[in-house]
């Protein structure tokens, strides 16, 4: 009876989820620096998949190998069968929910990714996100797994109900927008100095041109040295502008119609000095200047 009585038991712990899920509270701010992947998307399809299906076939039978031998030193024969047919039907059954996302925002891109992303949460009951619906519209926190080999690494991120993947609300979108806002890159920078050229704000003769960026949290790639056609561009960031500079980028924010609004001061080759807002677009990773308004400086 007894022995009845723990196999029962070992079944249920083994086949059942009994696990409930407990999250650490986080931030907004937590998340954002904790995830590599953040996004405004929408769910374009839903497919349940195994988990042997997203391995590398090399490394997924080098994993059954090593799992067969930790049996065959720790069990009997017998055992370790029935534990390694477990192993494969958990392998082989469609445990894992695969979303395909069209980005409409990105908040966090480590890996500039294209506007559609593929998202894995598991299908199990405790601490997996279950509530992706296709048309429907999500904020996505999500990570790399670090402790499997899989056939395509590069767009393999994953989230969970930890992770606080949520429908969309305005007020965590203002949240994240509120970290974003003033992460300015090469190519924002590269498009506001074409954009100042082409209304001689600038002087266009000039080989070298130098870029103040006033001191804000910014995009460490948007410093250094950078070629832009037939230019070279010097910026860097600094708590005040100085005589050498060509440009100063004054403020980064984000407009409420979601685009970039960059103020700067700026000179021409006659030494006349500008002061200005341009309005860039973002849109499926292409930017564009929406609009562009300035005044001259008297001194």
């Amino acid at each position: 009876m007894k022995t009845s009585i723990l196999s029962i038991l070992l079944f249920l712990i083994l086949h059942l989820n009994v696990k409930a899920c407990v999250c650490a509270s986080q931030s907004v701010e937590e998340r954002f620096n904790k995830y590599a992947l953040i996004v405004l998307g929408e769910v374009i399809s839903k497919t349940s998949i195994s988990r042997s299906s997203l391995r590398d076939p090399k490394e997924l039978e080098q994993a059954k190998q090593r799992y067969k031998e930790k049996l065959a030193k720790t069990f009997s024969d017998s055992v370790a069968t029935i534990r390694y047919n477990w192993y494969l039907d958990a392998l082989n059954k469609k445990s894992i929910t695969k979303v395909e996302i069209v980005v409409l925002d990105f908040f966090k891109n480590q890996y500039q990714l294209p506007d559609t992303v593929t998202i894995y949460t598991s299908n199990r009951v405790y601490c997996s996100y279950s509530r992706f619906e296709i048309g429907e519209t999500f904020i996505i926190y999500s990570s790399k797994s670090k402790n499997i080999v899989f056939k395509n690494p590069l767009n393999t991120f994953w989230t969970g109900l930890c992770s606080g993947t949520k429908y969309a609300n305005k007020e965590e979108l203002k949240n994240l927008q509120k970290l974003t806002r003033i992460k300015f890159r090469k190519s924002n920078l590269k498009t506001t100095i074409n954009a100042l050229l082409s209304k001689e704000l600038l002087d266009s003769k000039k080989d070298t041109i130098n870029v103040s960026i006033l001191g804000y949290n910014y995009h460490p790639n948007s410093l250094g040295q950078i070629k832009w056609k037939d230019k070279i561009v010097f910026s860097s960031l600094k708590n005040r502008a100085t005589d050498s500079d060509d440009l100063v980028i004054t403020k980064v924010q984000i407009s409420d119609d979601h685009d970039l609004d960059i103020s700067f001061t700026s000179y021409d080759r006659d030494g006349k000095k500008y002061k200005g807002v341009l309005t860039m677009a973002h849109r499926r990773k292409r930017t564009s200047v929406k609009a562009i308004s300035y005044e001259v400086e008297s001194d």
